[in-house]
């Protein structure tokens, strides 16, 4: 009775794969246990010609498939089902690949472990064909591969060590249970031919050991393998659209909480990159006639009963919104029981805006207190009939959408912009509210019902625990920047023409019981077959309560950025001191050392946040600028998931060391060799307190893009700034995208530098296909950014233009 069952997708292409896996599984027949291969025939062998292949080995093999490639997840998956229906007394089931030489106790090593542990599936480590050993030491050559094979062997042997890492590699074994509990590979999401299975394994067992225990996949160092990896996977036709299918469908099934579970399963910060950057002033200026929005008419219509204080705010606020692509009206309802409110809506004229105020029945107050808000029906019934006017409205002068907005809200200038570029005909902006005094704060949007924050299916019964475990999710999710469906919002919703037509409306459903006016709308519009979305970008302000009021009045302030402001300017002509500013997370395999190296010639002094590296990013830094004081501050988790703390926290910590100059680059940036002999230049004069730099995205070691796709080279943007002690700096308040500078520097004196920063972060292949993959997952539609230079990512010939120093 075999213990363990060896699954293996097999393609054999050509001699070289022969030798491989005659390699492959010469080596495997040397194991001591009871063992059986199940393969499933990928190709280029028939079935006949594959068993006679397999004959010659000893053990035990099993052929599924019919020679064609069906891809490695499905491959694995159907060799997982034959070995839980015809060999369920199986206890383990590995993956092994073609490309490995096994030791002869490797899986024996491994299965004692695992019959000892609760661990669900556990790998050895690996040396792969470049002299890595994997996990523990990604990225750092070590040895160099013999050619003999018994040579090889040994050197395994000799590399093992009687330790436990964190990682994964394949070869892995799985208790064979547990696989068929979070059921192997899902082929339902998992339609591409390769790419990103393994983290969907990943997520299950997470899942199935509770998140809470935070489980990450584990590597027993006592037993070793050789993997050469990818040797066959690589040469795959339409390698990058099979793995970005299977990176969106990841994305699908998991969402972003699963996204942001990998990351601290791999310790991988850009699986939490969710909201991706807005393309730079320029490109969105050239873009801009295709932007649909042009010249379009949006009605921003609220029924106001509203206290002066608050009212003023609101007002304000809309007084702010962009109107350079739009034209805007708007339609008031003035319900207002205080006539200094009145006087404040029909003061209201933003110039070149019709502004309408219509006089409401007044006919019953509207409560409120500290500690929340008092709806009766009738009143609720009331606004419905406002809402229902000023749909009409909207129809009858030909806007093509209604914007509907509660008084007691403030948005973002682009707020407007943002929702009509989603694109969808029924979109809420997200705002969050503490909606009694000691509760947390929660959305303006909800899935299910009056007010359900849980994704529960009809039949379902949850434990508390799950239900806990699904609310935080959900949570979780609309705290990411993105664009969601959900099930039910209000009171900051853009509506589409379409929608308008379609016959939505705030009229009551008399056989519904829901309460407020914004349920029946919902389900009003859902029976009329429309999606309702949540914008979670920008949140909005609410000012639920008057001591609010204060909170809204700091948040007015940051809209301002070109507000005024007088301070004691402070400056030095000499011997001024640059102090550069870094965020490091797992940079030590790729450009750190070089980066450090060149900064080195020219830094007088660094501050180095640490965002949890799990590799030696710390000692490098300490090795590279030995002889430079070097503060390195180290976050034991990261903070990156809510950027604008972490941005603050950089700043913070740089002005600590009072510097005259703060140099702010990333761990892939290098300036051009001249900035050694032009730093004094610029540093020790009082004109200029901000310089402004080109930042070109390198395609190779010495090729920059440079095409209608990538001309962030034809811009400048600020690096180098000297400290004000007495500027008010500000922060732009939100978790993502927020600047690694404060954005109200712009007010200060600048200049743009002739010098230009090197920016690597596309430079490597692989670089380019794990961003092209997660754009595509994360973005698709090209919310956030620029479609056609997605694409262009991966383009086979793309223009290339040869650096030259300067």
């Amino acid at each position: 009775m075999p213990i363990i069952a060896h699954t293996m997708p097999l393609m054999i292409m050509n001699k070289g794969d022969l030798r491989m896996a005659h390699a492959c599984l010469e080596s495997l027949c040397k194991s001591t246990l009871d063992q059986v291969l199940v393969v499933y025939n990928q190709g280029r062998l028939n079935n006949e010609q594959l068993n006679i292949f397999l004959k010659q080995y000893a053990i035990k093999s099993i052929i599924l498939g019919e020679g064609e490639n069906k891809g490695i997840p499905m491959g694995r998956q159907r060799c997982f089902e034959y070995i839980w229906e015809h060999m369920p007394e199986v206890k383990y089931i590995s993956e092994i690949h073609v490309d490995m030489i096994l030791t002869p106790d490797w899986s024996k090593t491994i299965i004692e472990y695992l019959d000892n542990s609760d661990e669900p599936m556990l790998s050895p480590g690996i040396l792969t064909g470049y002299g890595e050993l994997h996990p523990e030491k990604k990225g750092i050559k070590s040895v160099e591969i013999p050619s003999d094979q018994e040579d090889l062997l040994a050197l395994l042997a000799s590399l093992t060590q009687d330790t436990i890492s964190e990682g994964f590699v394949h070869p892995v074994i799985h208790k064979a249970t547990v696989l068929k509990e979070i059921g192997g590979y899902d082929l339902q999401f998992l339609t591409g031919k390769q790419g990103y299975e393994d983290d969907s394994i990943l997520l299950g067992y997470r899942y199935y050991m509770g998140t809470r225990n935070d489980w990450k996949p584990k590597a027993l160092l006592s037993t070793r393998v050789y993997h050469v990896s990818l040797v066959q996977r690589m040469r795959m036709d339409h390698i990058h659209a099979e793995t970005n299918k299977n990176l969106e469908g990841l994305t699908g099934q998991y969402g972003i909480y699963g996204l942001l579970q990998l990351e601290k399963i791999h310790h991988n910060y850009q699986f939490s990159h969710i909201a991706l950057s807005k393309i730079n002033q320029h490109i969105k200026q050239a873009n801009m006639e295709d932007n649909k929005n042009l010249n379009m008419k949006v009605l921003i219509a609220s029924p106001v009963y509203q206290k002066p204080q608050i009212l003023q705010l609101f007002l304000e606020s809309l007084t702010t919104l962009n109107k350079a692509n739009v034209h805007f009206d708007y339609l008031f309802y003035d319900d207002n029981s205080d006539q200094e409110s009145s006087k404040l809506l029909h003061a209201f004229k933003p110039e070149g805006s019709r502004v309408d105020i219509i006089d409401g029945s007044k006919e019953e107050a509207y409560l409120c207190d500290q500690r929340s808000h008092y709806w009766k029906e009738d009143l609720i019934w009331k606004v419905a009939g406002y809402k229902n006017d000023m749909i009409q409205q909207a129809i009858n002068k030909q806007y093509d959408y209604l914007f509907l907005i509660d008084s007691d809200l403030l948005i973002y200038p682009h707020t407007i912009d943002d929702l009509m570029s989603a694109k969808k005909d029924v979109i809420s902006n997200i705002f969050w509210t503490k909606w009694q005094p000691d509760q947390p704060k929660l959305p303006n949007v909800w899935l299910s019902g009056v007010y359900g924050l849980i994704d529960k299916k009809r039949e379902e019964t949850l434990s508390n625990e799950e239900s806990l475990k699904r609310y935080r999710a959900f949570i979780q999710k609309l705290a990411t920047p993105g664009i969601y469906e959900v099930g039910g919002l209000g009171a900051c919703t853009l509506i589409s023409r379409k929608a308008l037509l379609s016959g939505v409306s705030f009229q009551e459903i008399e056989n519904l019981s829901y309460w407020g006016e914004d349920r029946h709308f919902c389900v009003r519009a859902k029976a009329l077959g429309l999606k309702l979305f949540v914008d979670t970008r920008n949140p909005a302000y609410h000012i639920y309560r008057e001591s609010d009021i204060e909170g809204a009045r700091v948040f007015l302030e940051q809209l301002n950025s070109k507000k005024k402001c007088t301070f004691t300017r402070y400056y030095k002509e000499n011997k001024n001191k640059v102090v550069l500013s870094m965020i490091i997370k797992n940079e030590a395999s790729r450009y750190l050392k070089q980066v450090l190296m060149h900064a080195k010639k020219y830094i007088d002094e660094a501050v180095i946040i640490d965002d949890g590296s799990e590799d030696n990013s710390v000692a490098l830094c300490h090795e590279i600028l030995e002889g430079i004081p070097v503060h390195i501050i180290k976050n034991s988790e990261s903070k990156f998931n809510n950027e604008i703390n972490l941005r603050k926290q950089q700043w913070d910590e740089t002005i600590k060391v009072n510097p005259d100059w703060i140099l702010s680059l990333d761990a892939d940036e290098i300036f051009e060799e001249a900035i050694v002999h032009q730093i004094k230049q610029l540093i020790n004069q009082k004109a200029i307190d901000v310089y402004y730099f080109r930042l070109y995205d390198f395609w190779n070691e010495d090729h920059y893009r440079d095409d209608q796709y990538w001309r962030a080279h034809k811009s400048y943007r600020p690096f180098l700034i000297r400290y004000q002690k007495d500027f008010p700096y500000k922060w732009l308040e939100q978790p993502q995208h927020c600047g690694r500078l404060p954005y109200n520097i712009h007010v200060l004196p600048s200049a743009k530098s002739q010098l230009r920063l090197k920016h690597y972060g596309w430079a490597k292949y692989e670089d380019r296909l794990f961003k092209y993959n997660r754009y595509m997952a994360l973005d698709p539609d090209a919310k956030y950014g620029w479609k056609e230079q997605y694409e262009s990512i991966l383009d086979d010939e793309p223009k290339l233009t040869k650096w030259k120093e300067m």
